[in-house]
């Protein structure tokens, strides 16, 4: 006479058949999946990007540097000279004065 095997028993085959049919998990997970793998593909290109976009305003940051760098010695070239014009003009009219 055979023992009749209680539900709550695990054999392999009632744990097989606890076990959820792939086919419904796939079709539950795998668009996520899917949308996930879009999305960092998606964020990796951003940040590719990202670099080259800096890599190409790099040089327009060192030309602009370059630029205000220069503005600012002509500046200071243009006071030097206005100051030295300007003391050379009361020079100029200190010795009219004492000459005439």
């Amino acid at each position: 006479m055979k023992q009749k095997v209680p539900d709550r028993a695990m054999t392999p085959r009632t744990m097989i058949s606890k076990i959820p049919s792939t086919s419904l998990t796939c079709s539950l997970v795998m668009p996520w999946v899917m949308i996930g793998m879009a999305l960092m593909i998606l964020e990796v290109s951003l940040v590719i990007l990202d670099m080259a976009l800096m890599f190409l305003r790099m040089p327009l940051m060192i030309l602009e540097i370059m630029s205000n760098t220069i503005s600012l010695i002509n500046l200071v070239i243009t006071d030097i000279l206005t100051c030295f014009c300007m003391v050379n003009q009361n020079l100029i009219s200190a010795f009219k004065c004492k000459n005439e």
